[in-house]
């Protein structure tokens, strides 16, 4: 069982995303001189904002449930091609629109450059440069509908990333933004929206040698700071620490912060950075004590996906000074970010240059929420213990400005391994944490804590609650887009030829207060097609689904039929994907119609003749179809 020590400042900051990394704006939300400002919620609240950047790759997908904990999403990167800012490559910018336009709370942002990236220095050096990288940035944001630009040009005045440089960087850098502000300026006097400049600056106080400082901190709205890859060379140190680790090595957040704050930075402007990576070091002998034994090179970067397997079979620590995590095995030494050090991050501010601890809990996972719903915060901690397969909630709330713990709440069930954490809301927009865990190796429950009359309880430990024990590719997910987070529930149907495959319908179902089900929608799901189409009520349990013959270009065909258990199966409707050329002409022929296109696929279908096809419209069934954009059947903590 972990600890750790909340040191929050009225409320909590820790999110839980699937996202590259994640920035918290340093102490508080105040007026700029740019045209963005924030909203009176904002400024009323403690001025935390969160932000992330997401990288663009082929089959990008976007959780919509990190979507309620996100205020800015910064779309990485757009790169300088012959003096203009380009999206050429890019391969998912449509799955981002959608993304931010389902949850239109979230500002989405360009974000330019990154490492390695040049043409900046060769694009800032001249007024006719300047204004091409300006024009070219506006039209991408225009054609896209980006509310904001973060340029992260790494770094001015520097070739390390091997790009070019020149000692004139300084001076150009800040008429780039000085541009970039007015064009963003004559942008928001067009249309009233306001625009954002942001920038990314080394978590290194070295680079502010090479930076007007003060100039940047007036013409920006929001400074990005990289405190990540701060790591030292030949020692196994940590790359993201809060605090410096080391007197001769203070390279930290905190140092970071104060740095660029005294050059001259507002406070408020500030964005820190945590790390959805890692980094390893090969030891040149094996220690007891890692931190700061003598290793070998910088550090290998180590995707998130690949640290969760390392670290399953790694003595993990916690160094207490830096507020960092880290891991070995003997013979390599892993730097990273955690949710212990994260959430630190995230209570991270800058007051007389203390913070005041307030409580210390024990845990295994935890998230925050506001299940009291008086508008702030709580910390929803689980306690989960493998060997006894035995687990319970607590809740602390805020209460008089005290942090104050709620009695304990257990687990309805033994379980293997907890799988996902999530919140949400179950009947009357109660707010709600869905636990679910895995009681065996092919079952998942769901666990739904509520906090309603003063009681902290869980849902699924009522008497009159059926278990909700199912098939472990379904999680809970708000799958109507009703507000409220639907369990779901597997439900194998009939096969009109004993030796064909089966498939199951899942219907999802609302939780009331009183434990009781009210199923609101039925679907298929293909998983391996990427999407899923409802299912009418009338057809529950009187279909059946069969592959399709086979056509040219398709994959995936499937045939929805209609069956009472005896007489020939009648189809309703087909559903084919297309793919590769010439797919737009062969979705529509033999008397298929379009149902959706997107960038690699094109989904069609054709109506059977069965009754229920006779009273179903083209219309109806393209209502029916549905992409997943919801990574509800995956996301394990």
């Amino acid at each position: 069982m972990k600890r750790f020590s909340l040191r929050p400042r009225r409320r909590f900051a820790l999110r839980s995303l699937a996202l590259a990394s994640l920035m918290w704006l340093g102490t508080g939300i105040q007026a700029s001189p740019g045209p963005f400002q924030p909203t009176e919620a904002e400024a009323a609240s403690s001025g935390r904002r969160t932000a992330a950047y997401v990288y663009d790759r082929a089959g990008l997908q976007l959780r919509d449930s990190d979507a309620p904990h996100l205020d800015q999403l910064n779309y990485s990167f757009a790169l300088i091609q012959n003096g203009e800012v380009s999206g050429s490559h890019w391969h998912s910018i449509d799955v981002f629109r959608r993304y931010v336009e389902r949850h239109p709370h979230i500002l989405p942002v360009l974000a330019i450059g990154g490492w390695g990236a040049d043409g900046f220095s060769q694009a800032a050096s001249t007024a006719d440069g300047r204004a091409r990288f300006v024009d070219s940035t506006l039209v991408l944001m225009e054609r896209h509908g980006f509310l904001g630009v973060d340029i992260d040009w790494e770094y001015p005045g520097s070739s390390a990333a091997g790009i070019a440089s020149s000692a004139n960087d300084r001076k150009n850098f800040t008429l780039l933004l000085q541009a970039l502000r007015e064009g963003l300026d004559s942008l928001t006097a067009q249309d009233g929206k306001p625009r954002m400049l942001a920038v990314a600056l080394g978590g290194d106080p070295w680079h502010i040698r090479n930076l007007d400082v003060k100039a940047i901190g007036a013409l920006c709205d929001q400074v990005n700071l990289m405190t990540y890859d701060l790591q030292a060379e030949g020692v196994a140190s940590h790359h993201t620490p809060l605090y410096g680790a080391s007197e001769s090595y203070p390279q930290s957040v905190d140092l970071a912060v104060r740095s660029y704050v005294e050059a001259g930075i507002p406070r408020s402007k500030i964005m820190i950075g945590a790390a959805f990576y890692g980094r390893s070091f090969t030891l040149k002998q094996s220690a007891s004590q890692p931190v700061w034994s003598p290793a070998t090179g910088t550090g290998k970067s180590l995707s998130y996906d690949r640290l969760k397997d390392v670290l399953a079979n790694a003595q993990t620590g916690f160094d207490e000074q830096a507020k960092a995590p880290y891991a070995t095995d003997g013979t390599t030494f892993w730097t990273y970010d955690d949710p212990v050090s994260i959430y630190h991050k995230g209570a991270y501010a800058l007051e007389n240059g203390e913070i005041v601890e307030l409580m210390t809990a024990s845990y295994s996972q935890f998230t925050t929420c506001d299940l009291d719903n008086d508008g702030r915060a709580d910390l929803f901690v689980l306690r989960f213990d493998a060997e006894t397969r035995r687990g319970a909630a607590e809740l602390y709330r805020y209460r008089n400005d005290q942090m104050q713990r709620v009695p304990e709440v257990s687990l309805a069930h033994d379980a293997a391994s907890v799988k996902r954490i999530m919140t949400g809301a179950v009947a009357y927009n109660i707010p709600a944490v869905f636990v679910t865990s895995a009681c065996e190796e092919d079952t998942l429950e769901t666990d739904v804590f509520i906090f309603r009359g003063g009681t902290f309880q869980n849902l699924s430990s009522l008497d009159e609650t059926p278990q909700t024990v199912r098939n472990p590719f379904a999680y809970a997910c708000d799958i109507n887009s009703d507000g409220l987070v639907e369990l779901p529930e597997l439900v194998s149907l009939p096969a009109a030829d004993a030796a064909a495959e089966t498939y199951s319908l899942i219907r999802w179902y609302r939780l009331g207060l009183d434990g009781s089900r009210e199923v609101v929608l039925r679907t298929y799901h293909r998983f391996s097609g990427g999407w899923y189409v409802e299912i009418p009520e009338s057809w529950d349990e009187r279909i059946t689904i069969s592959r399709a013959d086979e056509v040219e270009g398709a994959r995936g065909g499937l045939v929805f039929s209609s069956w009472n258990g005896s007489a020939p199966a009648e189809p309703i409707f087909t559903i084919y994907a297309f793919t590769g050329d010439r797919r737009m002409e062969r979705a529509q022929q033999d008397g298929r119609f379009l149902l959706l296109e997107q960038t690699d696929a094109v989904y069609s279908a054709s109506l059977g003749t069965a009754n229920q096809a006779k009273n179903l419209t083209q219309d109806e069934l393209r209502q029916m179809f549905h992409i997943i954009h919801v990574d509800w059947n995956s996301g394990e903590t």
